[in-house]
């Protein structure tokens, strides 16, 4: 085997080392290896459990957060119209409030001036009762007595 460039001896050799290496290996470096390989194996088992059971918490968190969110809408919904409600009805409350104010001041405006107007009629009376005594004393003179019934009955036509 010498002509092909091989030597028993050297393979042999080798063979032997390569053993002893591997045994040596397998004994000395190989069992911290595997615990470390069997650590990170659970450690990543574990983690991916953790991160299974965070996923679902996640989910229920939604959906719970999801609920709440709905309920939270539909309480403000009913709220809302609760208040829009009170507010039609109070505003309802004061137009009536209003409207009925405005009637009680146009009913004391009307009184007011109709009293105006008999006080003014009495002193438009009582002005045209002075001019036509006056212009009947012109007419007829100071010193003839007035006919106090016919001067009440010329009144009475004029009003």
């Amino acid at each position: 085997m010498d002509a092909l460039g091989i030597n028993i001896f050297s393979i042999l050799v080798y063979t032997i080392l390569f053993g002893i290496i591997f045994i040596v290996l397998d004994k000395l470096l190989l069992p911290p290896l595997r615990k470390s390989i069997e650590a990170r194996k659970h450690l990543i088992a574990s983690n991916l459990l953790k991160s299974q059971e965070l996923i679902d918490q996640r989910n229920s968190f939604t959906e719970e957060m999801r609920a709440n969110e709905k309920e939270i809408l539909q309480n403000s919904k009913l709220r809302a119209e609760e208040i829009i409600a009170n507010s039609e009805s109070e505003a309802i409350q004061l137009l009536k409030q209003a409207k009925a104010k405005s009637e009680e001041m146009l009913l004391d405006i009307k009184s007011a001036l109709t009293i105006k107007e008999s006080k003014l009629n009495a002193t438009f009376i009582e002005k045209v009762r002075t001019a036509s005594m006056n212009v009947f004393k012109a007419y007829y003179g100071e010193d003839e007595k007035l006919d106090q019934v016919k001067l009440a009955k010329a009144l009475e036509t004029i009003k």
